[in-house]
């Protein structure tokens, strides 16, 4: 390992690790102080950060690593993320060696909750792991919850749903996959990423709030996606979230899996918005050749509390990622 990728985990360990508790104190086995884990009387883990911008900070630090090498971060630290646990029970099929589509369905019969064979935005199968395009389900425990300064998040494939720590009964025991399912209560704030979301768009669109190009070679495709939005980070609070994630996929009888393989690209965008004057996001990353199942690169903008951004759309963007099965998909425009 080189110094570079010795530091790099240096700063994930004295970031992610934070503690990992219920929100009950009492629960604690061991309380080693705030740069260590901390498990509860049951084993049950919740990641806990103590604000805001050390889980986003957290978030993008390690989606720097490759599959791997995050798998044997979690290990070492004793937990596992939310993402890796869904990407375990994904990986229970070799989608490789598939010998029928009766073999998958029955595999997905065993984990509703976790697996499904869906249509993707253009109609096509896909055999899709819930909460692996939910970015909080790489800090998230295998239990889909973390807690946040004074709020506990329960992780859906649809958003999130938010609660008062004091509350977290509301959510702790949902098992279904979507959130807009949940029942609506006073007590939760939904973060709920409206259907549709990844319906094509023209490209370019720097006056969208959403770009996703493929590039498909056969039966092996490169998806590149980017986007911009609002969304809840507490009862008084939002933040602009934008994104761009490369991720490679790979075709059997008809339906589309997500795949490991090589990522490398650019995520390179910037963003406006309005909140009283305009303000501008920008993000310019290079990613490195990677083996995963994804590569993201995320920047969040926290606006103060009980203030809200409007008309946020991309203003430029120069991206593109490739894996070594296609060619390169790209998004260049600006306004």
């Amino acid at each position: 390992m080189n110094v570079m990728r010795c530091l790099e985990f240096l700063l994930i360990f004295m970031v992610v690790s934070l503690l990992f508790s219920r929100c009950s104190k009492e629960d604690h086995v061991n309380n080693f102080g705030k740069d260590t884990i901390t498990l509860n009387k049951s084993g049950n883990q919740i990641p806990e950060f103590r604000t805001f911008e050390d889980l986003f900070s957290a978030m993008e630090q390690l989606n720097l690593m490759g599959e791997d090498d995050r798998r044997q971060y979690e290990q070492a630290n004793g937990y596992k993320s939310l993402l890796t646990y869904v990407y375990e029970i994904y990986e229970g099929i070799n989608m490789d060696s598939l010998q029928s589509e009766s073999d998958l369905l029955n595999h997905i019969a065993k984990y509703p909750n976790h697996i499904t064979l869906r249509q993707n935005e253009s109609g096509e199968n896909e055999y899709h792991p819930y909460f692996s395009d939910n970015e909080f389900s790489i800090v998230a425990g295998a239990n889909r919850m973390l807690l946040v300064e004074n709020f506990c998040y329960k992780i859906f494939d649809d958003g999130i749903l938010i609660v008062d720590a004091d509350n977290i009964n509301l959510i702790a025991d949902i098992d279904g996959p979507y959130g807009e399912d949940v029942p609506p209560n006073e007590l939760i704030i939904p973060g709920i990423v409206p259907k549709g979301d990844d319906e094509p768009v023209p490209l370019p669109s720097c006056n969208s709030n959403k770009n996703v190009h493929r590039n498909t070679d056969g039966s092996e495709r490169t998806k590149l996606k980017l986007r911009c939005h609002q969304m809840p980070v507490s009862q008084d609070q939002t933040r602009v979230r934008t994104f761009g994630r490369i991720r490679p996929y790979r075709k059997i009888f008809g339906i589309w899996f997500h795949c490991r393989r090589t990522v490398s690209g650019q995520i390179t965008y910037k963003v406006e918005y309005l909140r009283g004057i305009t303000h501008e996001i920008e993000v310019n990353e290079t990613v490195n050749p990677t083996l995963s199942y994804s590569q993201t690169r995320y920047l969040n903008h926290l606006n103060p509390p009980n203030q809200h951004a409007s008309n946020i759309h991309f203003v430029s963007i120069s991206s593109h990622g490739t894996t070594p099965s296609t060619g390169v998909a790209s998004i260049n425009c600006s306004n």
